[in-house]
C-alpha cells in the first residue's frame, strides 16, 4: 500500500495530501472545543454565547406609569366640544329673539333693497339676529379653545410629575427586572444557560454582564428560558407569572426554540468533536505508518475517512441549525420585544469558530477521501479490462510495483530470479517454449496488487 503517496508521489500534491487531514482535523477539533467550553462556568468565554438577552427593563409594561397627557387629551377635547355646542345653541336662541323684535324693520329694508336693484346697486342685508348669533358663537369657540388648552397644559404638567416619580423609582430599584424578581442578563451557550446582572449598572455606558450562575452542560431541561422566567417571577415580590406579561405568540414561540433546537444542536457538536479527535489520531497514524509499516495503512484509512466524514456531517448540521435558530430568536425578540423590555444579540466570535470548524472538517474529509480513492485506484494500475498488450505496456513503464526490468524477457536470455518474481515451475536453463509455459500468468500479477 502506498498510503498518502498514492497517485502523486514525490510532488507538492503528495505532501499536501499527507498533511491536510492532520492539520485540518486538528484545527476543527480545537475551534469546536473552544466553542463548546464557553459558558461552562460563570463569565468563562461569555462573549461566545449563542444568543444573549438584555432583560433589564423586562416587565416594564406591568410597572410603567400611565401617560396622563395622552389619557387627558380625549377628555379635554370632549370638554371643548361641549362648550362649543352649548354656546352655539345659546347664540341661535338669542339670534331668533332679536329677529322677532326687528321684524318691523324688514319691510323698510326690503323697499331699500328693491330700490337698489332698480338703480343697479346690490345691497346685502344680514338680520340683526344673525349678527348676534355669529358674535356669540365666536365667543363660545374661543372659550372652548381656552378651556381645552388649559386642560391639556394641566395634563402635561401632571404627566411630567408622574413620570419623574416613575424615573426616580426605576433608578432606586436599579432596573424593572430586579423589581419584579428576574435577572437583567441571560445567555444561551452550546448546551447550557447562564444568568446574571449588569455592572456597574444596566444603564451605564460601559455596562458589562456579570454572570452569577450557569447550568450544567447538555442538560436540555435546564435551558428552558420560559420556564426559568416563570419560576423567578413567581417567587418575586409581585408573584407574577410569565403569562401576566402578555408576551406575543411570536416571542413565546422563539423562546420555546431554545430547549428544542439550540440545545439539540449541542449534541451534534459534541459528537462532531469526538469524531474529529478520532479522525485526527487516525490521520497521524497513517502519516506515521507511511514511513514505517505500510501494511497497516489499509486498516487505518477507511476508519479514519469514516470518522472525518461523520464529523464533517455532524459539524455541518450543527452549524446550520444553530445559526438559523439563533438568528430567528434574535430578530423576533428585537422586533416584538421592545414593548416588553427585551432585546437580544448573537456572537460573531462563536459564528467564526463553528463555521471555521465546518470548513476545516470539509477539507480534512475531502483530502482523506481522495487519498483513499487514489490508493484503491492508483494511476496506471491494471484493470480487469486490460489486455495482454496493455499489461506489457504497464510493466514496461514500471507501473506494476512488483515488477522490475523488462517484460516479457528476450527469447535468448534466461530469466533472472533477482529481477522477477518467477513461478516455482520456471527453469533457468529452459528454452523459450518451456519459459512460456512456466511464465507467471496475468492472474498472478493481479493477485500481487
Amino acid at each position: 500500500m502506498r498510503g498518502f503517496n498514492a497517485g502523486s508521489e514525490g510532488g507538492v500534491v503528495g505532501m499536501v495530501l499527507k498533511i491536510a487531514p492532520v492539520v485540518c482535523s486538528f484545527f476543527a477539533f480545537m475551534f469546536l472545543a473552544i466553542a463548546l467550553s464557553a459558558g461552562q462556568s460563570a463569565n468563562y468565554l461569555e462573549s461566545l454565547s449563542v444568543v444573549n438577552f438584555n432583560m433589564s427593563t423586562f416587565g416594564k409594561n406591568l410597572l410603567k406609569a400611565p401617560n396622563i397627557a395622552d389619557l387627558a387629551k380625549e377628555d379635554c377635547g370632549k370638554a371643548d366640544n361641549a362648550i362649543d355646542k352649548a354656546t352655539g345653541d345659546a347664540a341661535k336662541g338669542v339670534g331668533q329673539a332679536v329677529d322677532t323684535v326687528t321684524d318691523g324693520g324688514k319691510a323698510a329694508a326690503d323697499g331699500v333693497k328693491d330700490l337698489g336693484k332698480g338703480l343697479g346697486i346690490n345691497f346685502r342685508r344680514q338680520s340683526a339676529g344673525g349678527k348676534v348669533t355669529d358674535v356669540l358663537t365666536d365667543v363660545g369657540d374661543k372659550l372652548g379653545d381656552g378651556v381645552s388648552s388649559a386642560c391639556n397644559k394641566g395634563a402635561e404638567i401632571a404627566d411630567k410629575a408622574v413620570q419623574f416619580g416613575q424615573d426616580a423609582v426605576n433608578k432606586a430599584l436599579g432596573s424593572v427586572a430586579k423589581a419584579i424578581g428576574v435577572k437583567e442578563y441571560y445567555s444561551i451557550h452550546i448546551g447550557n444557560l447562564c444568568e446574571g446582572d449588569y455592572k456597574p449598572s444596566f444603564n451605564a455606558k460601559d455596562a458589562e454582564p456579570d454572570v452569577k450562575t450557569c447550568t450544567p452542560k447538555f442538560k436540555v431541561s435546564k435551558t428552558d428560558l420560559s420556564k426559568k422566567l416563570d419560576e423567578e417571577l413567581n417567587v418575586g415580590p409581585f408573584k407574577f407569572k410569565l403569562s401576566d406579561l402578555g408576551l406575543v405568540d411570536a416571542i413565546q414561540d422563539v423562546l420555546d426554540l431554545i430547549p428544542r433546537a439550540l440545545a439539540a444542536m449541542g449534541f451534534f457538536f459534541l459528537f462532531a468533536i469526538l469524531l474529529m479527535a478520532l479522525g485526527f489520531l487516525g490521520s497521524v497514524g497513517i502519516v506515521a505508518t507511511d514511513y514505517t509499516a505500510q501494511s497497516v495503512q489499509p486498516y487505518l484509512m477507511m476508519p479514519t475517512m469514516v470518522a472525518l466524514g461523520l464529523g464533517w456531517f455532524m459539524a455541518g448540521i450543527g452549524t446550520l441549525g444553530l445559526t438559523a435558530a439563533a438568528e430567528k430568536i434574535k430578530n423576533t425578540v428585537n422586533k416584538e420585544g421592545e414593548k416588553f423590555g427585551m432585546s437580544a444579540s448573537t456572537s460573531g466570535g462563536l459564528y467564526f469558530l463553528i463555521w471555521a470548524t465546518t470548513v476545516f472538517a470539509t477539507v480534512a474529509f475531502a483530502a482523506a477521501a481522495f487519498t483513499w480513492y487514489s490508493n484503491r485506484h492508483p494511476s496506471g494500475a491494471r484493470s480487469d479490462t486490460d489486455s495482454d498488450l496493455d499489461e506489457q505496456k504497464h510493466v514496461a513503464r514500471g507501473q506494476y510495483p512488483i515488477m522490475q526490468g523488462s517484460y516479457p524477457p528476450p527469447s535468448n536470455v534466461a530469466p533472472n530470479r533477482d529481477s522477477f518474481y518467477p513461478d516455482d515451475q520456471m527453469n533457468a536453463n529452459a528454452d523459450q517454449g518451456q519459459w512460456d509455459q512456466g511464465r507467471a500468468s496475468k492472474e498472478y500479477y493481479q493477485q500481487q496488487q
